[in-house]
């Protein structure tokens, strides 16, 4: 049975090469059915562009986040497939060249009426159309439109071979030849007619006497036609295997190399770009350089960055994220250098009142810098309405009857209760961060809200807590268009949701303290309606604030008296539609403590600095009356003659 074939085109005789070249140029009978024969230019191009695509896959691989990070070695694939390319390509190119110089015809496949011949290199295939097993053809289209036809020829042996085809008429003629030609062979073959055979057959000679074995001369003992030796190493199967071989020999030291060079990148990149980010960049991606990095230069650049903050809130969250760094000494010490000068701060604009004042916020501020933080914790005892209790059991005599001069007397103790009272200390304390805030940095000094504390200065076991809903009191507040409060309401509606106090330590961590303690008595006078008889007890809020230092015995007391002003607006919404008189009751006595805790900031404010200093802030008419030299004796009507004292008149209006 007839099979396929490799002959050396060396092997066959002088008169059936000469015959077979003739055949393949078209120049003797018979010529191919069909031929595919690539230009030499083509075939260089085609195998220039598949290297330049090895080179940039190489290329791409070395260069992708080059100075940004490591390859992992499964990346070695991409080095080897790209060197392989490169390698197959060169070699293929330069075989495709010697093929070009040294074969006397041009490569290509050919398709003759006996013989499917394999002409792209010296070793010829020939496979006998004998073993023509399938043969298909089909018109390709795109679109609609016709753009050639693919021939494809299935030989025993599983052999496929594919010609294409432009034009349907090219197709069809093709088509029509190889049908005439395979049944003059066959009448042929019936007939013995040999040069019928012949005439279809460029290989007679060979089939006939059965030659396809015998052993090529040397090359220098050739006559021509002849092909010329292209070398070993381009042989089809030594160029696969000389790529591969290259490939895997530089896969490994690309990838190295090119991981050593991307470190040293990334290295030198971090030390001039020199910022935090840079440096835990090539910590978390480097390796050569690693512990330099992670000890040394990523500490120095993360606290470079928290002193350009300026603020003590950066240089602790540094000591958090790098403990025992070679620079802790640095930034503790320029810790200690914003403390100083806001130490430095406050002395310059300190009131001078109170001796003890500033000795104490020394001590206080070293506290804070020693033990790593900045929390102030107010805490507070419930105010006493024992004395109210007495004042609306006077009002209710006959006495009390006389002295407010007639009308409703509205009883004032039971709205300054402990529930009541739990209300309105949010807002103190935010009456009281307002005035420290004014010379003390937020991480250097802040107020938290603590526990409620008794009069051992103990928190107390139970907690009283605020009723009312939060978001009830602030549309209450909101509809009233009280400013104050809006500002009491907000403050509560921070305390639970842990804006103020609610530090979750407070219970747990030991913190200086600003124990407050007051009372709620009677100022002596009343204030009554524009329209209405109600009247309402004035008030007067003492404050007694006491500030300690855990583990030392200093500590600075100071008192704080309050009322409102002479005369204030409640605004309110009538449920009514005006029918029903003015504001509640408690909602008097709400507007009356605001505006009595208004002016605590500005008691606090005296206190702690000088008038007219920075931390002051604007001064107010009785900052200004305070600050004007006193006039002199004749003015009152003699030595002996006293100024009228600051105060109210009973029956102040609301």
């Amino acid at each position: 049975m007839a099979e396929a074939k490799r002959v050396d085109f060396n092997a066959l005789p002088r008169e059936v090469r000469e015959r077979l070249i003739s055949c393949m140029q078209h120049q003797s009978y018979p010529y191919p059915l069909l031929s595919s024969v690539p230009s030499q230019g083509a075939a260089i191009a085609g195998w220039f562009v598949l290297a330049l695509l090895g080179f940039i896959v190489v290329v791409g691989t070395l260069f992708y986040q080059y100075g940004r990070e490591l390859q992992p070695m499964p990346v070695m694939f991409l080095y080897f497939l790209g060197t392989a390319i490169v390698f197959l390509s060169i070699l293929f190119l330069v075989r495709r060249v010697r093929l070009g110089s040294s074969l006397p015809y041009k490569p290509g496949r050919f398709l003759f009426p006996m013989d499917f011949i394999n002409a792209e290199d010296r070793l010829l295939r020939v496979v006998p159309m004998s073993t023509l097993v399938d043969f298909r053809g089909v018109h390709q289209h795109t679109n609609g439109i016709y753009n050639g036809t693919t021939l494809t020829f299935t030989f025993e042996g599983g052999i496929t071979e594919t010609f294409s085809i432009h034009g349907k008429e090219r197709a069809e003629e093709v088509l029509r030849q190889l049908g005439d030609s395979q049944r003059q062979i066959r009448e042929a073959a019936e007939a013995r007619d040999i040069e019928t055979l012949m005439k279809l057959d460029p290989l007679f000679e060979v089939r006939v006497k059965d030659t396809w074995a015998v052993q090529a001369p040397r090359d220098e003992d050739m006559q021509q036609p002849a092909a010329q030796s292209i070398g070993a190493l381009f042989a089809k199967g030594t160029i696969l295997g000389v790529s591969g071989a290259a490939a895997a020999l530089l896969a490994l030291p690309m990838w190295h190399m090119r991981n050593v060079a991307s470190d040293e990148a990334m290295f030198t990149n971090a030390k001039q770009v020199d910022r935090e980010y840079e440096w835990e960049h090539y910590v978390r991606e480097g390796k050569r350089h690693l512990d330099e990095a992670r000890d040394e230069h990523l500490p120095r650049a993360a606290l470079r960055e928290a002193k350009e903050k300026g603020s003590v809130t950066a240089l602790r969250d540094f000591l958090k994220k790098y403990p025992k760094s070679v620079v802790e000494t640095e930034a503790r010490d320029e810790i200690h250098t914003l403390f100083t000068k806001t130490l430095g701060e406050f002395r310059e604009q300190a009131s001078t009142d109170d001796p003890k004042l500033l000795p104490f916020m020394e001590k206080l501020l070293g506290y804070l810098e020693k033990n790593d933080t900045a929390r102030l914790e107010a805490r507070f005892e419930a105010p006493s309405t024992e004395k109210l209790d007495k004042v609306d059991e006077l009002l209710k005599s006959k006495l009390g009857g006389e002295i407010a001069g007639g009308g409703n007397i509205v009883p004032v103790a039971p709205h300054f209760g402990e529930k009541v009272g739990v209300q309105r200390e949010a807002e103190i304390v935010r009456s009281l961060q307002q005035g420290f805030e004014k010379v003390f940095p937020a991480d250097v000094m802040a107020l938290k809200q603590g526990p409620r504390i008794g009069p051992d200065g103990k928190p107390l076991a139970v907690q009283p807590k605020d009723d009312r809903d939060p978001y009830d009191r602030l549309r209450d507040a909101a509809s009233s268009k009280d400013p104050a409060q809006m500002r009491a309401a907000l403050a509560v509606l921070d305390a639970r949701d842990g804006k103020i106090g609610k530090d979750p330590d407070a219970g747990n961590v030991e913190a200086p303290t600003i124990e407050v303690r007051y009372e709620v008595g009677w100022a002596g006078d009343f204030f009554t309606e524009d329209k209405g008889d109600r009247k309402f007890v004035g008030i007067v809020v003492d404050f007694h604030v006491v500030m300690k230092i855990p583990g030392q015995a200093d500590k600075l007391e100071f008192d704080l008296p309050v009322q409102p002003p002479d005369h204030f607006t409640v605004d309110y919404t009538n449920p009514m539609y005006g029918i029903g008189g003015g504001p509640s009751e408690g909602r008097v006595y709400d507007v009356m403590a605001a505006r009595a805790f208004d002016q605590l900031s500005d008691k606090m404010r005296r206190v702690f600095f000088k008038l007219g200093s920075k931390a002051y802030g604007p001064l107010d008419p009785d900052d200004l009356q305070q600050m004007a030299p006193e006039a002199p004796d004749s003015v009152l009507g003699g030595p002996d003659d006293k100024a009228p004292p600051p105060g109210k008149k009973p029956g102040t209006k609301l």
